[in-house]
């Protein structure tokens, strides 16, 4: 590899270390990735623009947004200093944006839910459903023993449920995904496979996991089908939500377009600027998005029979 040779015969050039780095985290090859990009921040002592840049757009793919934000910073400030115009720094200005948005928490106001816990929605699926039906059924917010042991170390110390649903969301968003499955998974598969850095993820696996996580941190969290975006298409598209109160936070560590509306189930939300990049927050264009309670389309039925899938919901909906 060409740049492999460049670090070997100048291993202090703080641009090929950033470089080298850049194609570890396209490579999902995320300490190999983060050992040159160390090297590179230790090199670079006077703060070279070019290279800042690149450790910004590094570390904002490894979804490490705090150390993106402070790079952008360095070079925007150095691009300021000497009064630096062009496309780049307009584009870079807009990405800082767009990263700072995505970690600042914009609650939005929802009506009161009508929730399930997980007995109230075992027995209405037992008083409904044959045994033969039943065994098809899969609950794919479960949650295992080693989920729920993971989500703790994920959120530490945390003293609220904000800090924790952050810390939550910080801790996937870490995730290289540089492409997406074919194949859905449940919280429990997502779990399972989480570790294999070649593994790619879809919205719904993202949300599954963490709406699990969060649940087993007594949060209360739900599914967010997203059916049109902010410019008015129509989308499929999921993500979380996370109740604070009467307030929800709308949270999405896979793909992180964020999307609220002011016609959702009778709820009033405000309208935003749109925000890109993953996203811990509710902002957004506007859009159209609903809530999914717990049992409420987010059963899985083995095979994907029509008829029983009707059954469930007339059953979940009376």
């Amino acid at each position: 590899m060409i740049l492999q040779k460049a670090a070997t015969s100048a291993p202090f050039d703080a641009r090929v270390h950033a470089q080298l780095g850049y194609c570890y985290a396209h490579l999902q090859q995320r300490t190999a990735a983060s050992s040159e990009l160390t090297m590179a921040e230790s090199y670079n002592a006077e703060k070279e623009p070019l290279v800042e840049d690149l450790l910004a757009e590094c570390y904002q793919l490894l979804g490490d947004t705090l150390k993106a934000i402070d790079h952008y910073k360095t070079f925007l400030g150095s691009a300021d200093a000497v009064g630096a115009q062009g496309e780049q720094f307009r584009s870079t200005r807009q990405a800082l944006t767009n990263v700072e948005m995505s970690l600042t928490p914009h609650p939005v106001t929802i009506k009161t839910l009508l929730d399930f816990s997980q007995d109230e929605l075992d027995n209405v699926l037992k008083s409904n459903l044959s045994h033969t039906e039943l065994a098809l059924v899969v609950n794919p917010l479960a949650c295992s023993s080693g989920m729920a042991r993971w989500a703790r170390e994920l959120v530490g110390d945390a003293g609220n449920d904000l800090e924790k649903a952050k810390r939550l969301f910080v801790g996937l968003a870490r995730r290289i995904n540089t492409g997406e499955s074919v194949n859905r998974r449940t919280a429990i598969e997502a779990y399972r496979d989480w570790p294999d850095a070649k593994a790619k993820f879809m919205c719904q696996d993202y949300t599954l996991l963490y709406v699990s996580l969060a649940r087993s941190l007594g949060l209360k969290a739900y599914y967010v089908l997203v059916g049109q975006d902010h410019s008015g298409k129509f989308v499929g598209h999921a993500c979380a939500a996370v109740l604070l109160t009467s307030q929800a936070l709308l949270v999405d560590p896979g793909n992180g377009s964020v999307i609220t509306n002011d016609t959702n189930d009778g709820n009033s939300l405000a309208r935003r600027p749109y925000c890109a990049g993953r996203a811990f927050s509710s902002v957004a264009a506007g859009g159209v998005w609903r809530l999914g309670f717990c049992g409420r389309g987010m059963l899985v039925v083995k095979g994907r029979s029509k008829l029983l899938t009707q059954k469930i919901s007339i059953a979940l909906h009376r």
